[in-house]
């Protein structure tokens, strides 16, 4: 609020804490718009509030700055790295979470080994000392970046991949096998890839 001093005789702003600067909304109304967000699409917040949609996803933003903005490495002892397509045309992003307590630590641009060292160029040497374990999959690039910041850590591949990888491999193998193999005995490897797990499901 800017207001004119009769005493010093000239025009000072006062701060009423109802705005935040540059939000065109007063500070009650933009909690209120973020606490909404948490349970709506900015779409539909912006509907209820008959705002532009843009002004409230800049108020979610603002929110979201304030709260994780600045990346806590504290505590960090054993993280999961994984990546989030952002849409179609492979651009990713790269995810670091706490595995212990599932809290997101950081998220980067990209999904290369230069985005991961990023990452780990921000910690302190006791930081990257404290971590012990890294769950992460069979992506090479995480993997270099891991084995060049922080070489002392246990990598730990994730189940999923490497189940995939395993079948893949196994795939492989039939594959070659079919082609190898008689008329006859073809018929068998149509249905081989799915002997397992009919086994399985009849034994449980």
């Amino acid at each position: 609020m800017r207001t004119f001093c009769a005493r010093c005789h000239r025009i000072v702003i006062e701060d009423l804490e109802l705005f935040e600067p540059y939000v065109r909304v007063t500070v009650r109304l933009a909690r209120y718009i973020h606490d909404l967000c948490k349970f709506m699409t900015v779409g539909e917040v912006a509907e209820h509030l008959d705002l532009d949609w843009k002004t409230v996803k800049d108020i979610g933003k603002l929110f979201l700055e304030k709260e994780y903005g600045q990346t806590d490495y504290e505590g960090l002892r054993i993280l999961a790295i994984d990546e989030i397509s952002l849409r179609k045309g492979h651009r990713y992003l790269t995810m670091v979470l706490d595995y212990e307590s599932g809290r997101v630590v950081w998220i980067g641009k990209h999904r290369s080994a230069k985005t991961l060292c990023s990452f780990f160029n921000r910690m302190t040497s006791r930081q990257r000392k404290a971590l012990e374990a890294i769950v992460m999959d069979m992506w090479d690039p995480s993997i270099k970046a891991v084995r060049k910041k922080i070489p002392h850590v246990k990598i730990v591949f994730a189940l999923f991949h490497v189940v995939a990888q395993f079948n893949r491999l196994i795939d492989n193998v039939r594959n070659s096998e079919y082609r190898k193999a008689s008329t006859q005995d073809k018929e068998v490897f149509k249905e081989a890839k799915y002997l397992q797990s009919a086994s399985t499901s009849n034994n449980s």
